[in-house]
């Protein structure tokens, strides 16, 4: 698995800072440095190596230990971790990419709480 996290990374890298820095900037869309770039696909890269592996031991173990059971012990464990992401990307992973502040109080705000 890491083989392979390691080489898609080398793959798309070229790719993705074409596309961020050679498209989206000739646009003006763009507003982040490549050392800002480098340091978000640095921790996405962590956030990878630390879940991928995880995450397919929990389903090969449930695979070769439950036997003929495993399709409902599967879809319990994916619905539960499902839920864990739910919670733990907001709170945990997207401050580590994006800052976020509160919405000032005003037409705007009132409109999307309105929509919510």
């Amino acid at each position: 698995m890491v083989f392979l996290l390691i080489s898609e990374m080398l793959i798309d890298w070229p790719f993705a800072i074409y596309k961020k820095f050679g498209i989206e900037e000739s646009h003006g869309f763009n507003n982040q440095t490549l050392n800002e770039w480098f340091v978000d696909q640095a921790k996405s890269q962590a956030l990878n190596f630390v879940f991928t592996p995880v995450i397919n031991f929990a389903i090969i173990w449930i695979i070769i230990t439950m036997g003929d059971q495993f399709v409902f012990y599967l879809g319990v464990f994916v619905t539960l971790a499902v839920l864990l992401f739910v919670v733990l990307i907001p709170t945990c992973i997207m401050p580590m990419f994006n800052k976020f502040e509160e919405l000032e109080q005003n037409q705007m705000r009132k409109d999307i709480e309105k929509l919510a």
